[in-house]
Protein backbone atom coordinates (compact mmCIF):
# COMPACT_ATOMS: atom_id res chain seq x y z
CA UNK A 1 0.00 0.00 0.00
CA UNK A 2 2.07 2.90 -0.97
CA UNK A 3 2.06 6.20 -3.31
CA UNK A 4 4.68 6.63 -5.54
CA UNK A 5 4.31 9.67 -8.67
CA UNK A 6 6.75 10.08 -11.41
CA UNK A 7 6.14 13.90 -12.99
CA UNK A 8 8.13 14.72 -16.03
CA UNK A 9 10.15 18.22 -16.18
CA UNK A 10 12.08 19.15 -19.84
CA UNK A 11 15.56 17.94 -18.47
CA UNK A 12 14.64 15.17 -15.97
CA UNK A 13 11.90 13.88 -13.80
CA UNK A 14 10.55 14.43 -10.24
CA UNK A 15 9.86 11.07 -8.44
CA UNK A 16 7.91 11.28 -4.67
CA UNK A 17 6.34 8.55 -2.56
CA UNK A 18 5.02 8.38 1.19
CA UNK A 19 6.87 6.28 3.15
CA UNK A 20 4.46 4.26 4.93
CA UNK A 21 5.28 0.26 5.60
CA UNK A 22 1.79 -1.54 6.00
CA UNK A 23 2.17 -5.01 8.51
CA UNK A 24 -1.40 -5.61 9.48
CA UNK A 25 -2.44 -2.92 11.85
CA UNK A 26 0.90 -1.93 11.72
CA UNK A 27 2.34 1.44 10.37
CA UNK A 28 6.07 2.46 10.18
CA UNK A 29 8.24 4.47 8.16
CA UNK A 30 10.82 3.04 5.89
CA UNK A 31 12.58 5.31 2.84
CA UNK A 32 11.53 6.14 -0.28
CA UNK A 33 9.66 3.50 -2.77
CA UNK A 34 11.90 4.58 -5.79
CA UNK A 35 15.39 3.86 -6.56
CA UNK A 36 17.83 4.25 -9.58
CA UNK A 37 19.29 1.11 -11.75
CA UNK A 38 21.33 2.11 -14.55
CA UNK A 39 19.74 4.27 -16.64
CA UNK A 40 16.19 3.88 -15.14
CA UNK A 41 14.15 4.95 -12.00
CA UNK A 42 11.94 2.68 -10.84
CA UNK A 43 8.94 3.41 -8.07
CA UNK A 44 7.57 0.43 -6.62
CA UNK A 45 4.00 -0.09 -5.10
CA UNK A 46 2.65 -3.34 -3.56
CA UNK A 47 4.63 -5.20 -1.46
CA UNK A 48 7.80 -4.23 0.39
CA UNK A 49 9.37 -7.64 -0.32
CA UNK A 50 9.67 -7.23 -4.35
CA UNK A 51 10.58 -3.66 -3.70
CA UNK A 52 13.51 -4.84 -2.02
CA UNK A 53 14.12 -8.06 -4.44
CA UNK A 54 13.94 -5.59 -7.61
CA UNK A 55 15.97 -2.81 -5.67
CA UNK A 56 19.25 -5.12 -4.74
CA UNK A 57 18.70 -7.79 -6.98
CA UNK A 58 17.82 -6.88 -10.77
CA UNK A 59 20.52 -7.06 -13.53
CA UNK A 60 19.40 -5.34 -16.47
CA UNK A 61 21.36 -6.62 -19.26
CA UNK A 62 23.63 -4.07 -21.79
CA UNK A 63 21.66 -2.58 -24.33
CA UNK A 64 23.04 -2.03 -27.86
CA UNK A 65 23.55 1.45 -29.26
CA UNK A 66 21.27 0.65 -32.14
CA UNK A 67 18.48 -1.08 -30.37
CA UNK A 68 15.18 0.97 -30.51
CA UNK A 69 14.71 1.89 -26.32
CA UNK A 70 10.84 1.42 -26.54
CA UNK A 71 11.48 -2.26 -27.39
CA UNK A 72 14.08 -2.92 -24.92
CA UNK A 73 11.92 -1.62 -22.16
CA UNK A 74 8.39 -3.35 -23.23
CA UNK A 75 10.58 -7.06 -23.83
CA UNK A 76 14.12 -7.00 -22.02
CA UNK A 77 13.04 -5.34 -18.95
CA UNK A 78 9.56 -6.66 -17.83
CA UNK A 79 11.58 -10.57 -18.51
CA UNK A 80 14.45 -8.74 -16.16
CA UNK A 81 11.65 -8.37 -13.49
CA UNK A 82 10.32 -11.82 -13.76
CA UNK A 83 12.72 -13.58 -13.63
CA UNK A 84 14.35 -11.35 -10.78
CA UNK A 85 11.81 -12.69 -9.00
CA UNK A 86 10.81 -15.82 -9.50
CA UNK A 87 14.78 -16.67 -8.62
CA UNK A 88 13.61 -15.11 -5.36
CA UNK A 89 10.38 -17.43 -4.94
CA UNK A 90 7.80 -14.03 -4.96
CA UNK A 91 6.49 -14.98 -8.25
CA UNK A 92 3.05 -16.60 -7.87
CA UNK A 93 0.82 -18.19 -10.55
CA UNK A 94 -2.92 -17.68 -10.49
CA UNK A 95 -5.34 -19.36 -13.02
CA UNK A 96 -2.04 -20.65 -15.26
CA UNK A 97 -0.80 -16.65 -15.54
CA UNK A 98 2.32 -15.36 -13.33
CA UNK A 99 1.87 -12.39 -11.91
CA UNK A 100 3.17 -10.34 -8.67
CA UNK A 101 2.36 -8.24 -5.60
CA UNK A 102 4.35 -5.07 -7.06
CA UNK A 103 3.66 -2.29 -9.42
CA UNK A 104 6.10 -0.29 -11.31
CA UNK A 105 6.87 2.78 -12.78
CA UNK A 106 9.67 3.06 -14.57
CA UNK A 107 11.20 6.32 -16.10
CA UNK A 108 14.36 6.32 -18.35
CA UNK A 109 16.92 8.86 -18.46
CA UNK A 110 17.58 8.34 -22.29
CA UNK A 111 14.16 8.65 -23.76
CA UNK A 112 13.07 11.13 -20.32
CA UNK A 113 9.74 8.91 -21.19
CA UNK A 114 7.50 6.85 -18.23
CA UNK A 115 6.12 4.24 -17.91
CA UNK A 116 3.24 1.56 -16.16
CA UNK A 117 4.38 -1.73 -15.46
CA UNK A 118 1.76 -4.10 -14.13
CA UNK A 119 1.20 -7.25 -11.74
CA UNK A 120 0.97 -9.22 -15.06
CA UNK A 121 4.25 -7.57 -16.62
CA UNK A 122 2.18 -5.78 -19.29
CA UNK A 123 4.06 -2.39 -20.46
CA UNK A 124 1.91 0.69 -20.98
CA UNK A 125 4.22 3.65 -22.19
CA UNK A 126 2.45 6.57 -20.56
CA UNK A 127 4.04 10.02 -22.13
CA UNK A 128 7.45 11.08 -23.49
CA UNK A 129 9.52 14.21 -23.57
CA UNK A 130 8.38 17.27 -26.06
CA UNK A 131 4.54 15.41 -26.85
CA UNK A 132 3.63 14.95 -23.37
CA UNK A 133 0.46 17.74 -22.49
CA UNK A 134 0.27 18.65 -18.56
CA UNK A 135 -2.43 15.20 -18.81
CA UNK A 136 -0.28 12.88 -19.60
CA UNK A 137 3.16 14.34 -17.79
CA UNK A 138 2.79 12.15 -14.88
CA UNK A 139 1.87 9.12 -13.74
CA UNK A 140 0.83 7.79 -10.23
CA UNK A 141 0.72 4.00 -8.86
CA UNK A 142 -0.46 2.59 -5.43
CA UNK A 143 -3.30 3.06 -3.45
CA UNK A 144 -3.17 6.74 -3.35
CA UNK A 145 -3.11 6.98 -7.03
CA UNK A 146 -6.68 8.07 -7.52
CA UNK A 147 -6.55 10.86 -4.93
CA UNK A 148 -2.75 11.85 -5.91
CA UNK A 149 -3.25 12.43 -9.15
CA UNK A 150 -6.76 14.67 -8.60
CA UNK A 151 -4.57 16.43 -6.43
CA UNK A 152 -2.19 16.98 -9.07
CA UNK A 153 -4.86 17.86 -12.02
CA UNK A 154 -6.15 20.67 -9.84
CA UNK A 155 -2.72 21.89 -9.15
CA UNK A 156 -1.51 22.43 -12.63
CA UNK A 157 -4.99 23.02 -14.35
CA UNK A 158 -5.96 25.66 -11.79
CA UNK A 159 -2.83 27.12 -10.17
CA UNK A 160 -0.69 29.78 -12.28
CA UNK A 161 2.82 28.13 -13.06
CA UNK A 162 4.69 31.27 -11.83
CA UNK A 163 2.94 30.86 -8.34
CA UNK A 164 4.20 27.16 -7.52
CA UNK A 165 7.05 24.49 -8.70
CA UNK A 166 7.08 20.82 -10.24
CA UNK A 167 8.36 19.43 -6.70
CA UNK A 168 5.39 21.46 -4.93
CA UNK A 169 2.89 19.63 -7.39
CA UNK A 170 4.79 16.63 -6.89
CA UNK A 171 4.96 17.32 -3.08
CA UNK A 172 0.88 17.77 -2.68
CA UNK A 173 0.03 14.75 -4.92
CA UNK A 174 1.57 12.71 -1.56
CA UNK A 175 -0.10 14.94 0.48
CA UNK A 176 -3.12 14.22 -0.79
CA UNK A 177 -3.13 10.66 -0.83
CA UNK A 178 -1.60 10.73 2.65
CA UNK A 179 -4.62 13.19 4.27
CA UNK A 180 -6.82 10.59 2.22
CA UNK A 181 -5.69 7.29 2.32
CA UNK A 182 -4.70 5.40 5.49
CA UNK A 183 -2.18 2.68 3.89
CA UNK A 184 -0.42 6.24 2.47
CA UNK A 185 1.38 8.11 5.03
CA UNK A 186 4.86 9.00 6.82
CA UNK A 187 7.63 11.58 5.38
CA UNK A 188 7.09 12.62 2.37
CA UNK A 189 10.06 12.11 -0.55
CA UNK A 190 10.86 13.98 -3.59
CA UNK A 191 13.68 13.70 -5.57
CA UNK A 192 14.65 15.22 -9.13
CA UNK A 193 16.77 12.48 -12.09
CA UNK A 194 18.14 14.21 -14.79
CA UNK A 195 18.06 13.37 -18.53
CA UNK A 196 20.81 11.42 -20.07
CA UNK A 197 23.37 14.19 -22.05
CA UNK A 198 22.37 12.85 -26.32
CA UNK A 199 24.93 14.43 -28.68
CA UNK A 200 22.30 16.44 -30.61
CA UNK A 201 19.76 17.35 -27.92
Amino acid sequence: MSIVIAYLCESGVIFGSDSRIVRGDNYRDGGEKYFKIDNFVFGVAGGLRETNIIKHSLKLPRKDPVQDIDKYIHTVIPAEIRKTLKTNGALCTEDGIERNEGKYILWCAENNSLYIISQNFCVDKVSAKGIAPYAVRFAAIGSGAAHAEGAIFIMITYTPKENTTENEIVFCGIEAANNHITSCGGKIHTDFFPCLKIDGD
